[in-house]
């Protein structure tokens, strides 16, 4: 490929999210396979706060001018269209600038349409007035499942255009020395406990996991809970259970890895996903996955989870306590998740990307 192809490096300046990972890992892979005389990432002219910057130098990184919009929508609007002039861009996590047409964009979900109580009303109205003037404009439209697809044209976020499914990867996961000591840090090192990823948006159905976890009479097993985004009422309600549910905050990767490997199973109540990473990375490092059929989970988890009813407290419970209670369930079920998640690489992402790319070129 000759073109010049440029990333939408806004992603580096805020803390990673899910959409973010996908930008990373593309970017890598993307880097890495067309060189930096063809592929950069443009970032504002704010300090990117990823260790991408320091830790690969792959990355081709560009400031264009723009010192004085920040590193939020008024950059990507104004100061990125003009620096790619002449070039592709790839907008990898739900947005980019409506003014430049040769741009591949990948909106992964339309959760905000679908619960736009989990959004502020800044995000939503940006996303409602963004969205789908971007979408009429962009040449290469991508989305991450079958579902969100669906849910895209549902809510016409997206016109009757193509949109390509390019599904995530989840193989990052296996270049990640898990940090044991941590374990040890925060008590779990010696002790059984359910994995839960904390989401301060209503889809993530955090309450039902607390709920379902408030029935299991196993008082030696715990709740952890990972990542940002409690309420206070929901912190509240933890530290009512005197110990027994461990709210981690944010996590390193490193230390998320070890947590998937001795978990006694990784909970995922979502209502709704778009891909539904979080689970492939624990199947991929072992862990027993129980989720919901909530939105693209059934179309990503395949015969790897077990699934509960996301409205089902009992249901839960139940299933966490047969878990304790069963070895010859985990032991199966590990292996059908590693296997599931097999199905997912980013290299062949990165492939469809390119692919995609240079179809529309010629």
């Amino acid at each position: 490929m000759k073109t010049l192809i440029s990333m939408n490096g806004r992603f580096l300046c805020r803390p990673q999210s899910g959409v973010d990972r996908t930008a990373t890992e593309l970017g890598l892979k993307l880097a890495a396979e067309l060189g930096p005389s063809t592929f950069r990432v443009l970032v504002p002219a704010a300090k990117a706060n990823s260790k991408l910057v320091v830790d690969h130098p792959l990355y081709k990184f560009s400031r264009p001018a723009g010192r004085f919009l920040g590193s939020g929508y008024i950059w990507e609007q104004i100061a990125l269209p003009l620096a790619t002039r002449g070039s592709w861009l790839l907008s990898c996590c739900n947005m980019g600038p409506v003014a430049k047409k040769n741009q591949l964009v990948i909106i992964h979900d339309a959760q905000v349409r679908e619960f736009p109580k989990s959004y502020s009303w800044s995000f939503r109205t940006a996303y409602r007035l963004l969205q789908p003037l971007l979408a009429r404009r962009a040449k290469i439209l991508v989305t991450v499942s079958t579902h969100s697809k669906r849910m895209l044209r549902k809510y016409r976020i997206v016109g009757a255009s193509d949109v390509s499914v390019v599904p995530n990867g989840c193989d990052h996961i296996d270049e990640l020395t898990p940090d044991m000591d941590y374990l040890s840090k925060v008590g779990l090192k010696d002790r059984k406990y359910f994995l839960c990823l904390a989401g301060a948006g209503e889809h993530k159905n955090l309450n039902l996991a607390i709920e379902a976890f408030s029935k299991v009479k196993d008082y030696s097993v715990s709740l952890a809970i990972a990542g940002g985004g409690l309420s206070r009422s929901q912190l509240n309600h933890c530290a009512s259970f005197k110990g027994r549910i461990k709210v981690l905050g944010r996590v390193t990767d490193e230390e998320l890895v070890a947590l998937y490997e001795k978990c006694t199973c990784f909970v995922f109540p979502s209502k709704t996903e778009g891909f539904g990473l979080p689970p492939l990375e624990a199947m991929r490092r072992g862990a027993i996955v129980v989720c919901s059929r909530g939105g693209a989970l059934p179309e990503t988890c395949g015969a790897g989870a077990i699934y509960v009813d996301s409205l089902d407290p009992e249901k839960w419970a139940d299933t966490l306590m047969l878990l304790l209670e069963d070895a010859s369930i985990r032991d199966a079920q590990t292996t059908l998740g590693f296997k599931n998640s097999e199905r997912f690489k980013w290299d062949e992402s990165a492939r469809k990307i390119c692919n995609l790319v240079e179809e529309r070129i010629k």
